[in-house]
Protein backbone atom coordinates (compact mmCIF):
# COMPACT_ATOMS: atom_id res chain seq x y z
CA UNK A 1 0.00 0.00 0.00
CA UNK A 2 2.81 2.55 0.85
CA UNK A 3 4.93 1.89 -2.34
CA UNK A 4 1.51 2.55 -4.49
CA UNK A 5 0.55 5.42 -2.84
CA UNK A 6 4.55 6.39 -3.10
CA UNK A 7 4.51 5.79 -6.89
CA UNK A 8 0.91 7.65 -7.70
CA UNK A 9 2.55 10.67 -5.16
CA UNK A 10 5.77 10.87 -7.25
CA UNK A 11 4.79 9.80 -10.68
CA UNK A 12 7.72 7.77 -11.89
CA UNK A 13 7.53 5.98 -14.91
CA UNK A 14 7.45 2.18 -13.34
CA UNK A 15 7.64 1.08 -17.07
CA UNK A 16 10.78 2.95 -17.56
CA UNK A 17 12.23 2.22 -13.97
CA UNK A 18 11.76 -1.67 -14.42
CA UNK A 19 13.64 -1.30 -17.91
CA UNK A 20 16.70 0.84 -16.20
CA UNK A 21 16.93 -1.74 -12.99
CA UNK A 22 16.95 -4.96 -15.96
CA UNK A 23 19.52 -2.71 -18.32
CA UNK A 24 21.88 -1.67 -15.02
CA UNK A 25 21.63 -4.95 -14.22
CA UNK A 26 22.87 -6.55 -18.30
CA UNK A 27 25.53 -3.80 -17.38
CA UNK A 28 26.41 -4.93 -14.23
CA UNK A 29 27.20 -8.51 -16.24
CA UNK A 30 29.48 -7.60 -18.60
CA UNK A 31 31.93 -6.92 -16.26
CA UNK A 32 32.18 -10.15 -15.69
CA UNK A 33 31.67 -11.33 -19.05
CA UNK A 34 34.93 -9.76 -19.21
CA UNK A 35 36.84 -10.86 -17.11
CA UNK A 36 36.25 -14.39 -18.73
CA UNK A 37 36.74 -12.71 -22.30
CA UNK A 38 40.12 -11.85 -21.40
CA UNK A 39 41.09 -14.61 -19.50
CA UNK A 40 40.20 -16.44 -22.30
CA UNK A 41 42.55 -14.64 -24.30
CA UNK A 42 45.51 -14.53 -21.96
CA UNK A 43 47.76 -17.34 -21.23
CA UNK A 44 47.69 -20.27 -18.59
CA UNK A 45 50.09 -18.05 -16.49
CA UNK A 46 48.04 -14.54 -16.41
CA UNK A 47 44.56 -15.87 -16.49
CA UNK A 48 43.77 -15.26 -12.79
CA UNK A 49 45.40 -11.98 -12.38
CA UNK A 50 43.43 -10.09 -15.59
CA UNK A 51 40.78 -11.74 -14.16
CA UNK A 52 40.89 -10.26 -10.82
CA UNK A 53 41.51 -6.72 -12.28
CA UNK A 54 38.10 -6.98 -13.30
CA UNK A 55 36.15 -8.02 -10.27
CA UNK A 56 38.21 -5.80 -8.16
CA UNK A 57 36.82 -2.88 -10.53
CA UNK A 58 33.63 -3.89 -9.27
CA UNK A 59 33.99 -3.11 -5.98
CA UNK A 60 36.66 -0.14 -5.81
CA UNK A 61 34.98 1.85 -8.55
CA UNK A 62 31.59 1.36 -6.80
CA UNK A 63 33.29 2.74 -3.43
CA UNK A 64 35.03 5.92 -5.43
CA UNK A 65 31.24 6.37 -8.19
CA UNK A 66 29.42 6.76 -4.40
CA UNK A 67 31.96 9.18 -2.52
CA UNK A 68 32.63 11.87 -4.86
CA UNK A 69 32.32 9.96 -8.63
CA UNK A 70 29.02 10.22 -9.05
CA UNK A 71 28.88 14.20 -7.71
CA UNK A 72 32.03 15.04 -10.24
CA UNK A 73 30.23 13.74 -13.02
CA UNK A 74 26.34 14.68 -12.82
CA UNK A 75 26.55 17.62 -10.33
CA UNK A 76 27.37 21.48 -10.86
CA UNK A 77 30.51 22.50 -13.29
CA UNK A 78 28.06 23.85 -16.10
CA UNK A 79 29.96 23.99 -19.17
CA UNK A 80 33.20 23.29 -17.39
CA UNK A 81 35.26 20.45 -17.14
CA UNK A 82 34.58 18.88 -14.38
CA UNK A 83 31.62 19.13 -11.77
CA UNK A 84 31.56 19.65 -7.63
CA UNK A 85 31.33 17.65 -4.27
CA UNK A 86 27.69 18.60 -3.92
CA UNK A 87 26.53 14.88 -4.62
CA UNK A 88 29.11 13.30 -2.47
CA UNK A 89 28.13 10.35 -0.70
CA UNK A 90 24.73 10.58 -2.41
CA UNK A 91 23.82 13.72 -0.46
CA UNK A 92 20.68 15.45 -1.33
CA UNK A 93 19.59 12.38 -3.30
CA UNK A 94 16.64 10.49 -1.09
CA UNK A 95 15.25 7.41 -2.21
CA UNK A 96 12.11 9.36 -3.40
CA UNK A 97 14.30 11.91 -5.88
CA UNK A 98 13.51 12.07 -9.37
CA UNK A 99 16.42 11.87 -11.76
CA UNK A 100 16.07 15.37 -13.43
CA UNK A 101 17.21 14.21 -16.88
CA UNK A 102 14.25 13.13 -18.05
CA UNK A 103 11.72 13.50 -14.93
CA UNK A 104 10.84 9.39 -15.71
CA UNK A 105 13.13 7.50 -13.04
CA UNK A 106 14.51 7.75 -9.88
CA UNK A 107 17.90 9.23 -9.37
CA UNK A 108 19.52 6.37 -7.68
CA UNK A 109 18.35 4.38 -10.68
CA UNK A 110 20.50 6.50 -12.88
CA UNK A 111 23.48 6.71 -10.30
CA UNK A 112 23.52 2.77 -10.38
CA UNK A 113 23.44 2.86 -14.39
CA UNK A 114 26.11 4.99 -14.82
CA UNK A 115 28.14 3.64 -11.94
CA UNK A 116 27.96 0.26 -14.48
CA UNK A 117 29.49 2.29 -17.25
CA UNK A 118 32.55 3.44 -14.89
CA UNK A 119 33.40 0.05 -13.44
CA UNK A 120 33.46 -1.78 -16.94
CA UNK A 121 35.80 1.32 -18.54
CA UNK A 122 38.90 1.01 -16.95
CA UNK A 123 38.19 -3.04 -16.96
CA UNK A 124 38.30 -2.81 -20.68
CA UNK A 125 41.97 -1.59 -20.10
CA UNK A 126 43.30 -4.19 -18.78
CA UNK A 127 43.94 -6.12 -21.73
CA UNK A 128 46.93 -4.31 -22.18
CA UNK A 129 48.21 -4.53 -18.68
CA UNK A 130 49.21 -8.49 -19.18
CA UNK A 131 52.20 -9.21 -17.99
CA UNK A 132 53.20 -5.21 -18.64
CA UNK A 133 51.91 -4.05 -15.14
CA UNK A 134 51.56 -5.61 -11.42
CA UNK A 135 48.57 -5.12 -9.50
CA UNK A 136 49.69 -2.72 -6.85
CA UNK A 137 50.36 -0.39 -10.23
CA UNK A 138 46.98 -1.17 -11.20
CA UNK A 139 45.17 -0.08 -8.50
CA UNK A 140 47.26 3.09 -8.51
CA UNK A 141 46.01 3.49 -12.17
CA UNK A 142 42.59 2.76 -11.75
CA UNK A 143 41.89 5.26 -8.55
CA UNK A 144 43.74 8.37 -10.86
CA UNK A 145 42.74 7.28 -14.22
CA UNK A 146 39.02 7.43 -13.52
CA UNK A 147 39.61 10.81 -11.16
CA UNK A 148 41.70 12.34 -13.88
CA UNK A 149 40.14 11.02 -17.16
CA UNK A 150 36.94 9.43 -17.02
CA UNK A 151 35.00 11.89 -14.58
CA UNK A 152 35.98 14.64 -16.70
CA UNK A 153 35.04 13.34 -20.18
CA UNK A 154 31.32 12.28 -18.65
CA UNK A 155 30.96 15.32 -16.97
CA UNK A 156 32.00 17.30 -20.54
CA UNK A 157 29.98 15.05 -22.46
CA UNK A 158 26.74 13.84 -20.01
CA UNK A 159 27.08 15.69 -17.39
CA UNK A 160 26.56 18.85 -19.26
CA UNK A 161 29.86 20.21 -19.15
CA UNK A 162 32.34 21.86 -22.15
CA UNK A 163 31.63 19.51 -24.92
CA UNK A 164 28.53 19.63 -24.19
CA UNK A 165 27.95 22.85 -24.78
CA UNK A 166 29.91 22.49 -27.98
CA UNK A 167 27.30 19.73 -29.38
CA UNK A 168 29.50 16.70 -28.78
CA UNK A 169 27.11 14.01 -28.54
CA UNK A 170 27.45 10.50 -27.46
CA UNK A 171 24.93 8.37 -27.29
CA UNK A 172 26.20 4.76 -25.43
CA UNK A 173 29.92 5.51 -24.49
CA UNK A 174 32.04 5.69 -27.69
CA UNK A 175 33.65 8.62 -26.52
CA UNK A 176 33.43 8.46 -22.50
CA UNK A 177 33.75 4.37 -22.53
CA UNK A 178 35.43 3.17 -25.40
CA UNK A 179 37.76 5.68 -26.79
CA UNK A 180 39.10 6.87 -23.49
CA UNK A 181 39.36 3.03 -22.71
CA UNK A 182 41.08 2.41 -25.75
CA UNK A 183 43.50 5.36 -25.93
CA UNK A 184 44.41 4.68 -22.29
CA UNK A 185 45.47 0.97 -23.38
CA UNK A 186 47.41 1.99 -26.14
CA UNK A 187 49.27 5.05 -24.47
CA UNK A 188 50.31 2.65 -21.26
CA UNK A 189 51.91 -0.09 -24.41
CA UNK A 190 53.79 2.93 -25.76
CA UNK A 191 54.71 4.11 -22.12
CA UNK A 192 55.33 0.59 -20.74
CA UNK A 193 56.60 -1.05 -23.17
CA UNK A 194 56.94 -4.64 -24.47
CA UNK A 195 55.56 -7.74 -22.50
CA UNK A 196 57.92 -9.57 -20.50
CA UNK A 197 56.48 -12.98 -21.87
CA UNK A 198 55.94 -12.76 -25.52
CA UNK A 199 53.48 -15.57 -25.87
CA UNK A 200 50.01 -14.24 -27.00
CA UNK A 201 48.71 -17.76 -27.00
CA UNK A 202 45.14 -18.08 -25.98
CA UNK A 203 44.52 -20.52 -23.13
CA UNK A 204 40.87 -21.18 -23.47
CA UNK A 205 38.39 -20.64 -26.29
CA UNK A 206 35.90 -21.64 -24.18
CA UNK A 207 36.44 -19.10 -21.70
CA UNK A 208 36.24 -16.84 -24.27
CA UNK A 209 33.42 -18.03 -25.65
CA UNK A 210 31.02 -17.60 -22.50
CA UNK A 211 32.60 -13.99 -22.02
CA UNK A 212 31.51 -13.32 -25.43
CA UNK A 213 28.17 -14.47 -24.97
CA UNK A 214 28.05 -12.45 -21.69
CA UNK A 215 29.05 -9.20 -23.44
CA UNK A 216 26.54 -9.63 -26.46
CA UNK A 217 23.75 -10.27 -23.49
CA UNK A 218 24.69 -7.35 -21.42
CA UNK A 219 25.37 -5.31 -24.56
CA UNK A 220 21.66 -5.03 -25.24
CA UNK A 221 21.08 -3.00 -21.77
CA UNK A 222 24.36 -0.95 -22.79
CA UNK A 223 22.58 0.13 -25.59
CA UNK A 224 19.35 0.63 -25.10
CA UNK A 225 19.50 1.47 -21.48
CA UNK A 226 21.34 4.53 -22.89
CA UNK A 227 18.03 6.19 -24.29
CA UNK A 228 17.07 6.01 -20.55
CA UNK A 229 13.64 5.14 -20.81
CA UNK A 230 11.35 2.83 -23.10
CA UNK A 231 10.18 4.50 -26.62
CA UNK A 232 11.26 3.92 -30.00
CA UNK A 233 14.67 4.84 -29.66
CA UNK A 234 14.82 2.21 -27.40
CA UNK A 235 13.95 -0.61 -29.47
CA UNK A 236 16.01 0.77 -32.02
CA UNK A 237 19.06 0.42 -30.23
CA UNK A 238 18.39 -2.60 -29.33
CA UNK A 239 17.90 -4.20 -32.81
CA UNK A 240 20.48 -2.18 -34.17
CA UNK A 241 23.08 -4.39 -30.79
CA UNK A 242 22.09 -7.53 -32.59
CA UNK A 243 21.97 -7.01 -36.58
CA UNK A 244 25.87 -5.25 -36.01
CA UNK A 245 27.29 -8.17 -34.06
CA UNK A 246 25.46 -10.21 -35.90
CA UNK A 247 26.85 -9.37 -39.55
CA UNK A 248 30.80 -8.78 -37.92
CA UNK A 249 30.42 -12.35 -36.42
CA UNK A 250 29.49 -13.66 -40.37
CA UNK A 251 31.97 -11.67 -41.92
CA UNK A 252 35.50 -12.13 -40.09
CA UNK A 253 34.23 -16.26 -40.08
CA UNK A 254 34.13 -15.80 -43.70
CA UNK A 255 37.21 -13.82 -43.92
CA UNK A 256 38.88 -16.94 -41.62
CA UNK A 257 37.83 -19.59 -44.12
CA UNK A 258 38.59 -17.98 -47.14
CA UNK A 259 42.46 -17.41 -45.98
CA UNK A 260 42.31 -20.92 -44.16
CA UNK A 261 43.45 -19.10 -40.91
CA UNK A 262 43.95 -21.33 -37.84
CA UNK A 263 42.94 -18.89 -35.25
CA UNK A 264 39.61 -18.78 -36.50
CA UNK A 265 37.61 -19.38 -33.59
CA UNK A 266 38.49 -16.30 -31.42
CA UNK A 267 39.07 -14.15 -34.03
CA UNK A 268 35.10 -14.33 -34.76
CA UNK A 269 34.63 -13.40 -30.92
CA UNK A 270 36.77 -10.69 -30.96
CA UNK A 271 34.75 -9.87 -34.32
CA UNK A 272 31.98 -9.37 -33.18
CA UNK A 273 32.55 -7.99 -29.72
CA UNK A 274 34.47 -5.04 -31.23
CA UNK A 275 31.55 -4.73 -33.63
CA UNK A 276 29.15 -4.33 -30.43
CA UNK A 277 31.39 -1.67 -29.14
CA UNK A 278 30.63 0.63 -32.06
CA UNK A 279 26.80 -0.31 -33.17
CA UNK A 280 25.94 2.68 -30.89
CA UNK A 281 27.77 5.46 -32.26
CA UNK A 282 24.43 7.51 -33.46
CA UNK A 283 21.96 9.75 -32.51
CA UNK A 284 18.30 11.13 -32.30
CA UNK A 285 19.01 12.63 -35.97
CA UNK A 286 18.66 9.22 -37.62
CA UNK A 287 22.07 9.86 -39.08
CA UNK A 288 25.52 7.83 -37.66
CA UNK A 289 29.29 8.84 -37.96
CA UNK A 290 31.57 5.91 -37.59
CA UNK A 291 35.15 5.76 -37.67
CA UNK A 292 36.11 5.08 -41.12
CA UNK A 293 32.32 5.88 -42.81
CA UNK A 294 30.19 8.55 -44.02
CA UNK A 295 27.07 9.44 -42.28
CA UNK A 296 25.03 6.52 -42.97
CA UNK A 297 20.68 6.39 -42.64
CA UNK A 298 19.81 4.98 -39.58
CA UNK A 299 18.17 1.75 -41.74
CA UNK A 300 21.74 0.64 -42.86
CA UNK A 301 23.75 1.35 -40.03
CA UNK A 302 23.56 -2.41 -38.71
CA UNK A 303 25.09 -3.41 -41.69
CA UNK A 304 27.61 -0.89 -42.36
CA UNK A 305 28.93 -0.93 -38.44
CA UNK A 306 29.16 -4.69 -38.99
CA UNK A 307 31.06 -5.08 -42.09
CA UNK A 308 33.44 -2.34 -40.87
CA UNK A 309 33.95 -3.59 -37.58
CA UNK A 310 34.59 -7.24 -38.48
CA UNK A 311 36.77 -6.31 -40.91
CA UNK A 312 38.70 -3.61 -38.72
CA UNK A 313 38.87 -6.31 -36.36
CA UNK A 314 40.94 -8.59 -38.79
CA UNK A 315 43.54 -6.53 -39.43
CA UNK A 316 44.42 -5.58 -36.09
CA UNK A 317 44.28 -9.51 -35.85
CA UNK A 318 46.81 -9.37 -38.33
CA UNK A 319 48.95 -6.97 -37.37
CA UNK A 320 49.22 -8.60 -34.12
CA UNK A 321 46.75 -6.10 -31.80
CA UNK A 322 44.10 -9.06 -31.93
CA UNK A 323 41.86 -8.74 -29.16
CA UNK A 324 39.02 -5.90 -27.94
CA UNK A 325 39.01 -2.09 -28.16
CA UNK A 326 42.38 -1.74 -25.97
CA UNK A 327 44.38 -3.50 -28.19
CA UNK A 328 44.88 -6.32 -25.39
CA UNK A 329 46.68 -8.41 -27.73
CA UNK A 330 49.25 -6.12 -28.91
CA UNK A 331 53.06 -6.82 -28.27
Amino acid sequence: MLSTILLQNIGIDTGSTGFMLLATSLVMLMTPGLAFFYGGLATKRNILGIMIQSFVSLGWTTVLWIIFGYSLCFSGGEGGIIGNFDKAFLNGISFDAIWSGNGKIPELVFVAYQMMFAIITPALITGAFVNRVTFKAYMIFLTFWQILVYYPFVHMIWGGGLLADWGVLDFAGGIVVHATAGFAALASVFYVGARTDKNSTPNSIPLVAIGSGLLWFGWYGFNAGSEVQVDFITSLAFINTDIAASFAKTKIRGIAHRFHCRSGDHNTLCGFCARLGCSHHWHRSRTCLLPGCTVQEQDELGRCAGRLGSTWCRRVVRDHYAGYICFCRSE
